[in-house]
Parts: C-alpha cells; structure tokens; sequence
C-alpha cells in the first residue's frame, strides 16, 4: 500500500501557516500555506493515509481555506486518549517521550532536542520549522507502538471505526457553526431586563431598603439579620447558606424570598443566553464551538465556546 504521510501543522497564532510533512524515516519537507494546491489532490485522497497529532484544528483550518481532507488513518492524540480514557489526550512532547523514549521539542531553538533532526535550515523569527520537522517525524514513528498497544487493549476498532470518522464530522460541524437569531436574543434580553427591574423594586419593597442582590454578603444581612429568616444551613467557612435549595424552604417566612427565587431564575437566564451567546456569534450569524472529543473520561464530547474578535461591539 501507499506509505503513510505524517503530517504536522505549522502555526502562526491560530493561522495555519504550512505543514510539514514526513514520510519514511528522514523525508521531511516543508510546504507552505500559499503553495498547498500542490498538495491538495493527495490530501483530498482517502487512499492516501496520513498520520497526525491532533487532526482537527488542521481539517479545520483547511475546510475554511477550501481545502479537502480524507484519508485520516490515525491520530496520535486519539490513541493515546482510548488507551488511557483517563489522562485525557496526552501532548505529542510527552508521548513521543514515555513511548519512543525521544526527546522533542528542544526548550529553545539554539539547544539540541537530540532524536530525528528536521531537513530545515531556518533563521530568524517566526515558526520553528525544524521543530515542526521532529514532531512530523515523530508522530510517523509513534504510529506502530501505539497500535500495539491498542490492539493489545481491545482498541483498535474503537478508534478506526467510531473515533477517527467522527474528527472530520466534528470539524466540519465546528466550520458550520451554529445558526443564531441575534434579533430575538437582544429582544429576549430587554423583556428579561424589564421584568428584572420590575421584581428588583418588588425584592426592595419587602426587605424595606434597597441592597445589591447579587451580593451574598448584603442578602445574607438582609435575610438573617434584618429580616430575622431562620438560618437552616451554613456553609463550610461557618456563614448562613443563600444557595437555592436553602431559599426553597424559606418560601413561606417572607415574601421577599419567593421574589429573591425569581430574580435569580431570570438573572442566570439573562447572563446565560443573552450576555453569554451574544458576544459569541461570528460575523456570518452563527456560534461556532469547539467540540472537544478527548475531554471526557466517560468517552461524551464536550464542547467550549470561542469569543469572537468583535465580542466587545455588543456589550
């Protein structure tokens, strides 16, 4: 079959700037981001296994730059997450470390990390090549040692038949995004801000003055001091507890309580899904994520929310 290309994402930033590309023991070559139509067909072709650390922030990258990508035939920081769900992904650095027992990644570009040296003479500032070359040549080595160990953990088909598919899914739905209706959110966000307002002067009528609510401190001398509320619960440092289950129990002791229970509900809605979604939405109306699949222990994808550059415009 054809060998394997191992391939490793050189980085500006978050901008993709080149890959490095090994294939066989020593080949390294470097392409840059401008000349990747050169390489496109390969990379478009699922008979042309590559190898990688971390494939999805690069099918990513290339998806947005209209640049296909098929043929993943195996992840390195995948392997290492289905042979110890536990620890999560490993780094290639650590990896490359406890399984090869190589050294990547030198603390700075003068010293020798020692192992595979990349075929790069680069000077001056801006990504380390050679440093890109090593990983690429390591991620090519680890392949066979992390398939024994799969394979000798039941792995293997766990990670060719549910794991490996699902990271150019994930990337293509983090390029999607999520459609966002901007109009209703600022819209929800101004009734919610009324009826904010409204129980606000509803909590100060019944505590007899106003005080900041969100304030654990200034409800706590409210309720207990003030009002005179038993105090059914403390928390760990000894102080009388206002979480929400303690507020339940208080419903019938004082009005104020069950306007309290209402102000908190709406507030978490407001910070939650119109503060919090708001700043979020890319400049084509959508929410895109990252869905992270060597997050959970459980094997369950978690997801994290990217702000965008023009966050601060809606605040």
């Amino acid at each position: 079959g054809t060998s394997a290309m191992a391939i490793e994402p050189v980085w500006d930033g978050t901008d993709l700037v080149g890959l490095a590309v090994a294939s066989g023991e020593a080949t390294v070559a470097f392409v840059p981001f401008d000349r990747l139509a050169a390489l496109q067909p390969a990379l478009a072709d699922a008979s042309v296994p590559k190898v990688l650390h971390d494939a999805k922030p690069l099918l990513r990258a290339l998806f947005e730059a209209d640049v296909d990508f098929n043929g993943l035939a195996f992840d390195t920081a995948l392997a290492g997450y289905v042979i110890n769900p536990a620890e999560r992904a490993p780094d290639l650095h650590d990896l490359t470390g406890s399984v090869l027992g190589v050294e990547i990644e030198p603390a700075s570009p003068d010293s020798d990390g020692g192992g595979a040296q990349g075929a790069f003479d680069f000077e001056g500032s801006g990504p380390d090549l050679e440093a890109a070359g090593r990983r690429a040549l390591a991620v090519s080595r680890l392949v066979d040692p992390l398939t024994d160990q799969l394979d000798a953990r039941g792995g293997l088909r766990l990670l060719r038949e549910v794991e490996l598919p699902l990271v150019r899914v994930l990337a293509k739905m983090e390029e999607a995004g999520i459609g966002t209706d901007r109009d209703y959110l600022v819209e929800l966000g101004e009734t919610l801000r009324d009826r904010l307002t409204t129980l606000e002067k509803k909590i100060y009528e019944a505590a007899g003055d106003p005080f900041n609510i969100n304030s654990t401190l200034q409800l706590r001398e409210v309720l207990f001091d003030r009002l005179g509320l038993p105090i059914l619960k403390k928390t760990p440092k000894g102080a009388p507890s206002t979480d929400a289950s303690v507020l339940q129990k208080l419903v019938e002791e004082h009005p104020v309580v069950e306007h309290l229970l209402g102000y908190r509900e709406l507030e978490k809605l407001r910070s939650t899904y119109v503060d919090g979604l708001l700043p979020l939405i890319g400049d084509d109306g959508r929410i895109h994520c990252v869905f992270n699949q060597t997050g959970a222990a459980t094997g369950r994808i978690s997801s994290c929310l990217l702000y965008t550059s023009d966050a601060a415009d809606d605040n």
